[in-house]
């Protein structure tokens, strides 16, 4: 059986009118999931279909267990014939995404891999690739210190992801890719903060920020870095109001006290001191929104 690029792109063995085919293809999971090929929309069918689809569009190029998709739809328990409804699922995909494909030809663009399957699109066709391909450069001039580089790329990147993720799938509502996607969003926007920060531009960052901490209320990081803002313009007020309102609901609904990062904030806020200098942060890599192994309140 041919192996699918684990990146998205198109193996070596991939015959050409595939190739060809996939490259019609375009697809949108920023605010609603939607596909065109060559410019006119897919029908992607009822909310289930769509939601095989977008998982197989978010591992685009990879292989999706039909456990996955048993338990995306299903996470209770699954009825007796939910392995005939994805395979159905499946084939209307094709039909939508190739109709042109002879009905006894396999297919190129959502091929059976393994016990699943795989989209072989291209990543850069979908808006999620897109904005992870800039993530991806915006780590990369991280690392060399670029500081500018990585201000540019991020707000290109957050302007790609304009809308929330998988909204219009309530089955994917609580599934862990929705948490994983998300944390996605607010690593790039704590780097944004940072970029911002050492670039000057932190006014430009604060909507961006407190928008993303408005999403994510228990978010340490993503308030951290939004007092760290308010602080450097000057706003010592917002800060402290910020700090308060996360302390308050990391109280009442996970009974936890704010992490040391957090506290020497507040601290520094109360001695009216601001954040002109670069602040320290903890590496991205490891980042933990809520650490709920955190001794909590007693």
């Amino acid at each position: 059986m041919t192996r699918v690029d684990a990146g998205g792109r198109f193996p070596d063995e991939l015959p050409d009118p595939h190739l060809r085919e996939a490259k019609r293809l375009t697809i949108e999971l920023f605010g609603r999931t939607a596909a065109w090929r060559n410019g006119a929309e897919v029908a992607l069918g009822p909310t289930g279909q769509r939601t095989i689809f977008a998982m197989l569009a978010i591992n685009v190029g990879r292989p999706v267990l039909r456990r996955e998709l048993l338990d995306s739809l299903w996470p209770d328990s699954p009825p007796r014939e939910a392995i005939n409804i994805i395979q159905t699922y499946v084939k209307r995909l094709r039909r939508s995404l190739e109709p042109e494909r002879p009905p006894r030809v396999s297919s190129g663009l959502l091929r059976r891999v393994s016990d699943g399957y795989a989209l072989c699109a291209d990543a850069e066709a979908i808006d999620l690739g897109r904005f992870r391909s800039k993530a991806d450069l915006a780590r990369s001039a991280r690392r060399h210190g670029d500081d500018h580089r990585v201000w540019l790329l991020l707000d290109e990147a957050l302007r790609i992801w304009h809308a929330p993720i998988l909204a219009d799938l309530p089955e994917l509502a609580g599934h862990p890719l929705a948490r994983v996607l998300e944390d996605e969003r607010a690593n790039a926007v704590c780097w944004y903060a940072e970029a911002a920060l050492s670039q000057g531009n932190a006014d430009e960052a604060l909507v961006v920020v407190g928008q993303a901490a408005a999403v994510s209320p228990l978010d340490e990081s993503l308030h951290a870095w939004l007092i760290r803002l308010y602080m450097a313009v000057g706003r010592r007020a917002e800060g402290l109001v910020t700090y308060h309102r996360i302390r308050q609901r990391l109280a009442r609904e996970l009974r936890l006290d704010p992490n040391p990062e957090l506290e020497e904030l507040h601290r520094m806020l109360k001695r009216r001191r601001t954040a002109g200098r670069r602040p320290t942060f903890q590496s991205l890599s490891s980042r933990q929104p809520v650490q709920l192994h955190r001794r909590g309140r007693s």
